[in-house]
C-alpha cells in the first residue's frame, strides 16, 4: 500500500478521533513529515489517537537519522499521551506503547531506534516474561507480568533476586521447568495457574519446604511427568491435593495413570470441577467408564434421578468434568471441616 491509497482513504473518514493502521508498503509509509502535514490538514486537533505498524519493503533505502529527527518534533511528542515510535531496525515501524512487544526474554536487549527518551515504557508493556539466568539484571524492573517462565535453579533462588527482575505480585501462571521456588509461592498474591514440569524438583523441593505448607490460591494446575523421572509414585495423591486444596482444573500429561492414583485426586480435589489425565484404557475400559468412576469415587454419581459428571475420551486423554451441585460427599466434608475448626 502506499502512503497516496492510504491517504485517499483516511481522508473520508470525516469524524475520526482515534486512527490505527497496519499496512505493508515503501519507505514512504514512515515519512514523519508527510504523515505531520496530512493529519493536520485534515482533521487539526481532531484526531487523539495515532497507532500504527508498518512494514517496509526496501527498508535499505531508510535515513534513519532522518526518520527519527521527523517524529520528534512538537506533533509527535507534545501531546497528553505522546505519540512515540520505534523502528527494529529491519523494516518495522511502530508506535509505542500500543504496539510495543508484550513477551520477551529478562536477560534481552531492546536494540531498537525510538524517540523516547529511555527505555522504560517497553519494560513496562511486558506481560509474558521468561527467566532463564536469575542473576541478570535487567534495566528496568519489569512491572507488569501476568505470564511468568522460569527456567533456572530456583529453589535456591532468594526472593529478593527475582523481585529485582520482576514485580511478582502481578503474575498469575507461573511456569517452572527446572526447581521450584515455593519459598515465596505465597507472596504471589495474584497468582492462579501453576505449570510444573520437572516432577523429580517437585517431590525435592517439597522435601525442602515441608509437605505440610498449602498454596491456597492456585485455582489451574498443570503437571507435565518426564519419562526420565522416577518419583511420581513418591507424591501420594492425598499429599498433593493438600498442597493444592482450591485446585478447580487439573492436567496431569506424560504418564498413564493408574486408575486408583486418579479416582484418589478426584476424591481428594472436592473443588475440582475439569480434569485432564493421560491413561492407557482398552476399549473396553472405555466402555465401562461410566460405571467405573461411580463405582470407584464416593464424588461422582451417575443414577436415574442425577448426574454429576461427564467425560470423553481424546486419544491417550480423558477429560472430566464435574458439576458443582453439592453431593453427600461434599456435605461430609464441609462438617469436617467445620468440626476441625
Amino acid at each position: 500500500m502506499t502512503m497516496i491509497e492510504l491517504k485517499q482513504f483516511v481522508s473520508q473518514l470525516k469524524c475520526l478521533t482515534h486512527l490505527n493502521l497496519k499496512a505493508e508498503g515503501d519507505v514512504d509509509l514512515v515519512d514523519g513529515r508527510q504523515w505531520e502535514q496530512f493529519l493536520s490538514q485534515t482533521f487539526a486537533d481532531q484526531l487523539k489517537e495515532f497507532d500504527f505498524c508498518f512494514t517496509i519493503d526496501s527498508y535499505v533505502d531508510l535515513n534513519l537519522d532522518e526518520l527519527i529527527e521527523n517524529y520528534s518534533r512538537s506533533f509527535w511528542l507534545n501531546r497528553r499521551r505522546p505519540w512515540y515510535i520505534c523502528y527494529n531496525g529491519r523494516g518495522l515501524m511502530f508506535t509505542i506503547p500500543f504496539y510495543a512487544l508484550q513477551m520477551t526474554r529478562s536477560d534481552e536487549q531492546f536494540n531498537c531506534r525510538t524517540t523516547m527518551n529511555n527505555s522504560r515504557l517497553f519494560y513496562d508493556q511486558i506481560r509474558q516474561l521468561k527467566i532463564f539466568n536469575e542473576t541478570h539484571r535487567p534495566l528496568f524492573r519489569f512491572e507488569f507480568v501476568k505470564d511468568l517462565r522460569m527456567e533456572f535453579e530456583s529453589c535456591h533462588s532468594t526472593y529478593e533476586q527475582i523481585q529485582s527482575i520482576v514485580n511478582i505480585e502481578h503474575v498469575q501462571h507461573l511456569q517452572i521447568l527446572i526447581q521450584i521456588p515455593f519459598a515465596f509461592l505465597n507472596s504471589m498474591t495474584n497468582l492462579i495457574h501453576l505449570s510444573l514440569v520437572n516432577v523429580d524438583s517437585l517431590h525435592s523441593c517439597l522435601h525442602k519446604v515441608g509437605w505440610n505448607n498449602q498454596f491456597k490460591q492456585i485455582r489451574i494446575l498443570e503437571i507435565n511427568y518426564n519419562k526420565d523421572q522416577s518419583r511420581w509414585e513418591d507424591i501420594q495423591p492425598e499429599r498433593l491435593c493438600r498442597l493444592f486444596p482450591n485446585v478447580n482444573r487439573l492436567t496431569i500429561d506424560g504418564i498413564n495413570l493408574r486408575r486408583t492414583y486418579l479416582f484418589r485426586i478426584i476424591d481428594a480435589l472436592d473443588r475440582l470441577t475439569y480434569a485432564k489425565f493421560q491413561i492407557n484404557w482398552t476399549k473396553q475400559d472405555r466402555a465401562n467408564a461410566r460405571h467405573e468412576f461411580q463405582r470407584s469415587t464416593a464424588r461422582l454419581i451417575s443414577n436415574s434421578n442425577q448426574t454429576n459428571f461427564h467425560f470423553n475420551f481424546q486419544t491417550f486423554f480423558v477429560h472430566l468434568f464435574i458439576s458443582k451441585f453439592e453431593t453427600n460427599f461434599d456435605k461430609t466434608n464441609q462438617q469436617e471441616n467445620k468440626s476441625k475448626r
